[in-house]
């Protein structure tokens, strides 16, 4: 199983980007789930490393912590 993390400062695209994942996971049969999301980059780093994670989503500017994405 593949897991999935995201991190978006936005809250309504977290979820739906959570939930449209998971859609694709069932529509498709795919052995993934998404196991973590915040708003929050400094638990979402807390839990990516202290837990399995395959693939993480992040946003690429988040601009209420003031943390780039891209360096």
């Amino acid at each position: 199983m593949l897991n999935f993390a995201l991190c978006d400062d936005n809250e309504s695209i977290l979820a739906r980007l959570s939930k449209m994942l998971e859609s694709l996971f069932i529509k498709y049969n795919f052995d993934c789930k998404v196991t973590f999301t915040s708003v929050d980059p400094n638990s979402f780093l807390a839990y990516v490393i202290n837990n399995p994670v395959d693939v993480i989503f992040l946003d690429i500017d988040l601009i209420i912590f003031i943390i780039s994405g891209v360096f």
